[in-house]
């Protein structure tokens, strides 16, 4: 990323074509496609967000000039050759595809803002989604708890780590695996879940039989919605089934799995 990021600085005009940003962990790089691009006149900029303590891509989106989210580019829209590579790989997609992209855009109901206020890096009203899905076996729970806390707090989300029914005990030398089947269950909410699953996907959260970090390999999907507020409240819950569940809507999103 780094290499990637001396490339760009070199190709652009910093300030005007493009910029940088920093905000906590995360490092913001925002190409003015209205300068780079020759006749496109729609005051669009891309905006590719990269979580530094990773050095992975974490969001990449199309915003106005006031920074309103226009088109949120997920994996779907980049197709595999591009999600998560490089900025200068995705700014190559974007300026590739402009005709695309402003047809998906054009069809939405938020429309681009093209005011000349300045602009304001911090201020944005994504929307807030829930995902669920469930896990296969925790090895190592405390290493666990730890990076999930971590996710949760730089992607700016709330997460419960819920076991449930079903739970068999394996004891494999010193070390005790907890398998609870399609009964252990994540549930998270915030405006950058999919970062917060890339993550969980990512980065080595466990270990193996052999006592060696390892990452999440047996994650399996369940549902994901836009939600008007959050159920949770904390960075990162632990519960099982037996458990205090005061929230009547948590417990409502848990039942089929207690």
């Amino acid at each position: 990323m780094e290499e990637d990021l001396e490339l760009l600085q070199s190709m652009f005009i910093e300030g005007k074509e493009f910029s940088v940003a920093e905000f906590g962990n995360v490092t913001r790089l925002r190409f003015d496609l209205y300068e780079i691009i020759p006749d496109f006149v729609d005051e669009i900029s891309l905006v590719v967000s990269i979580i530094r303590d990773h050095q992975t891509i974490s969001s990449v989106k199309l915003v106005s000039k006031t920074d309103q989210t226009i088109l949120v580019l997920s994996e779907d829209l980049l197709g595999t050759e591009y999600c998560n590579t490089s900025p200068s790989k995705i700014l190559e997609f974007v300026t590739e595809n402009t005709s695309f992209l402003k047809s998906k855009y054009d069809k939405l109901d938020t429309q681009p803002c093209y005011s000349n206020h300045e602009i304001n890096d911090t201020a944005e009203s994504p929307q807030l989604h829930r995902i669920i899905y469930t896990l296969d076996h925790i090895r190592n729970l405390k290493k666990y708890q730890k990076c999930l806390t971590k996710f949760a707090r730089e992607c700016g989300c709330n997460c419960v780590l819920f076991f449930g029914r079903s739970i068999v005990m394996v004891v494999e030398g010193s070390n005790c695996v907890l398998f609870f089947g399609r009964s252990i269950v994540m549930v998270v909410e915030g405006s950058n879940t999919r970062e917060f699953v890339r993550l969980h996907k990512t980065v080595p959260v466990d270990i193996d039989s052999n006592g060696k970090p390892c990452k999440e390999r047996l994650i399996k999907m369940i549902s994901e919605n836009i939600i008007a507020n959050r159920v949770l409240s904390e960075e990162f819950t632990l519960l099982q089934a037996g458990s205090d569940i005061h929230s009547e809507e948590l417990k409502d999103l848990l039942h089929p799995y207690i």
